[in-house]
């Protein structure tokens, strides 16, 4: 996905500084008095004019220094102008049984025939699943149309793939610089969509790389402002570069759980918050397949071993390696304890879980093959 040196991922980072610094546009840090929080949630209701749509920009920690608050406004009017330009360019594609129902974009003139269509079809105790993609795909990559083919047949219900391919074809430092205006704008609608008849709880979102950011940040002001609680999302190797240590994230907060699966050490985030952090390969950073193929990075990875998961056993090691940091490893999993969408990971458990992975397809390991690799680990 990214093929950024450390220079670059400082530049990124810099220049995105003023723009996502804090994940200040909605949420609150966690070391200031009751008092402030209280204020400037005050200042949003009071603010607030559409709907009780919450508008992203609205709410910016206080503490940056006046050249970068300076700065930050400008980038921040500069991207709020471009919004309407953004909005028509994403588009909201509706499959039920493998077809497509039909596609929308936020904020249409023909808004409530599609909301009514809406309802009639994934409204009520319907099931539905949001996909998000990464920096240079769109709802036609073939991993995303694998995984709807998983989740019609998995799940059923609605799937509604989330393309925004005009700006993921565009230079990361020009998509990571429109977050806040690419992620308000899927919010807006989103929470249009749950007010006519779309049920949170019976929502499932998946989000991979720059879409693990996405689903993460929606799903956590439709749960802080409005109380929607998603019900599950997962969450394959989320954007690092121009996200991390700018912002803080708390992406256990998105859903009622969130399992987030680890591959890559240069283009993942590095802070490990979900429910279930699910490292794959060595301690979450590389993946033996990047030896065997020549299309994929670790990072691409991910996605494809989350896909594979469906059809094929991904079992977690009751061992943890010894050269891998983990800040909560789980104690006695289960024998035989598989991660994915049809997995094991609704039993409650909760902290980092260690997936071996292979050189192969389907890149997953037999227990016979897991039980000689935690004996290694056992010797080493």
């Amino acid at each position: 996905m990214f093929n950024l040196s450390l220079g670059q991922l400082i530049l990124v980072s810099l220049l995105c500084l003023c723009e996502i610094y804090g994940e200040s546009e909605f949420e609150f840090r966690n070391d200031m008095p009751e008092s402030y929080h209280h204020h400037h949630r005050s200042n949003i209701n009071n603010n607030n004019n559409n709907n009780n749509v919450i508008n992203l920009y609205s709410v910016r920690w206080l503490h940056l220094p006046s050249t970068v608050r300076n700065l930050s406004n400008a980038m921040r009017r500069t991207t709020s102008q471009s919004k309407p330009t953004i909005q028509k360019s994403i588009e909201f594609i509706f499959y039920k049984n493998g077809d497509i129902l039909f596609r929308t974009t936020p904020g249409n003139v023909d808004l409530q025939k599609s909301l009514s269509f809406l309802s009639n079809q994934c409204g009520g105790n319907e099931k539905t699943a949001y996909v998000f993609h990464g920096w240079t795909e769109s709802c036609t990559t073939e991993w995303v149309t694998q995984l709807i083919e998983r989740l019609t047949f998995y799940r059923g219900g609605c799937i509604i793939c989330v393309d925004y391919k005009e700006w993921a074809d565009k230079p990361y430092l020009d998509l990571v610089q429109r977050f806040d205006v690419i992620s308000e704008i899927l919010y807006e609608e989103i929470l249009t969509q749950i007010r006519n008849g779309l049920n949170p709880q019976n929502n499932y979102m998946f989000g991979f790389s720059y879409g693990g950011q996405l689903a993460s940040k929606i799903g956590r002001v439709l749960n802080f402002y409005h109380g929607y609680k998603i019900k599950r999302m997962d969450l394959c190797d989320i954007a690092g570069p121009g996200f991390d240590f700018l912002s803080y994230s708390r992406h256990h907060e998105a859903a009622d759980n969130v399992s987030c699966y680890y591959s890559s050490l240069d283009k993942s985030t590095q802070f490990r918050n979900c429910d279930q952090n699910i490292l794959l390969g060595h301690c979450g950073y590389t993946q033996p397949a990047v030896l065997s193929q020549p299309y994929w990075s670790s990072h691409g990875l991910s996605v494809r071993m989350y896909i594979n998961a469906f059809d094929f056993p991904f079992y977690a090691s009751k061992v943890v390696p010894p050269l891998c940091i983990s800040g909560n490893p789980i104690k006695n999993i289960p024998e035989g304890f598989k991660v994915g969408y049809n997995g094991d990971l609704a039993n409650g458990i909760a902290g980092d879980i260690f997936v071996p992975t292979s050189l192969n397809y389907p890149y997953n390991l037999s227990k016979r093959e897991l039980k000689v690799y935690e004996k290694y680990l056992n010797s080493s």
